[in-house]
């Protein structure tokens, strides 16, 4: 009976060492930059030797443990490699995990081909939508309510622009965002209204009810959308995404059904 013991706790140590042992090379193998390069030229049918690593995080344990359990999560979290690279003035993030290197390259692209494409089926005075490298795949940093329609490793084209834009419609992203971000820009809101001295009451003009309409028009069809209309309006990469910058609040904003002009909710 030791004996059986022994073999079976013999067989179990050897087990771990070859996991443990399967884990470092593999963690030493993908840990590699070349390698990394190599797959993002190939992909994307660039030149390897272009690509930049402006930044490499290795994989690490994230522990939150406060004293008694106070004001912590308790967990451990394992944290993937990643590398923030450029490509001919182009910055974006790879990451390793699944045994799988995940990018959002093509971050910008989906940008243009969501604007273009809300552009030609909805409003010509779109000027951008809100995305995130979530949409392109899903970091399992961050829980999701939504599994995404494609693989991690696929190439979009413009015609996947109405599928992306279904998809987002649907996600909440793990910035807090609920469907789609679209944006509109004017100068201020006399462009919409005219608002009273105090600011309160406004009179409305063709503008608005066109602007109205055409809001109303996404919301049938995506549900969930946010529509923004802001003046001075930039839009640029970050480490979430395309994201605006402005130079105030919002001039209109629309959540849930509702409008906002300069804070003021219509009913």
């Amino acid at each position: 009976m030791k004996k059986q013991h022994r073999t079976r706790f013999a067989l179990l140590m050897l087990l771990t060492l070859v996991v443990a042992v399967a884990l470092i090379v593999i963690n030493l193998c993908t840990n590699s930059e070349g390698l990394m390069k190599a797959h993002i030229s190939h992909k994307y049918g660039i030149d390897e030797n272009k690509i930049t690593v402006l930044e490499y995080k290795p994989s690490h344990f994230d522990t939150d443990f406060g004293f008694l359990g106070l004001d912590a999560s308790n967990t451990i979290n394992y944290i993937n490699r990643k590398w923030q690279c450029e490509y001919e003035g182009r910055q974006f993030v790879v990451e390793y995990f699944n045994l799988k290197y995940m990018d959002d390259y093509q971050l910008e692209d989906i940008f243009n081909w969501c604007t273009e494409y809300l552009q030609e089926n909805y409003d010509k005075d779109i000027v951008g939508v809100k995305v995130y490298s979530d949409i392109i795949y899903h970091s399992p940093k961050y829980d999701f309510d939504y599994a995404l329609p494609w693989g991690p490793n696929k190439v979009f084209n413009k015609n996947d622009a109405k599928a992306i834009l279904g998809t987002m419609s649907k996600i909440n992203f793990q910035q807090g965002d609920a469907g789609l971000s679209v944006f509109y820009e004017a100068k201020d809101l006399d462009f919409y209204a005219k608002f009273d001295s105090l600011g309160w009451n406004r009179t409305e003009n063709e503008n608005y009810y066109s602007f109205k309409s055409k809001k109303e028009k996404l919301l049938s069809h995506y549900g969930k959308c946010n529509i923004i209309v802001i003046d001075n309006v930039k839009f640029s990469r970050s480490d979430i995404g395309i994201v605006f910058t402005h130079n105030r609040q919002p001039i209109i904003s629309t959540t849930d059904n509702k409008y906002v002009f300069n804070k003021h909710e219509e009913s």
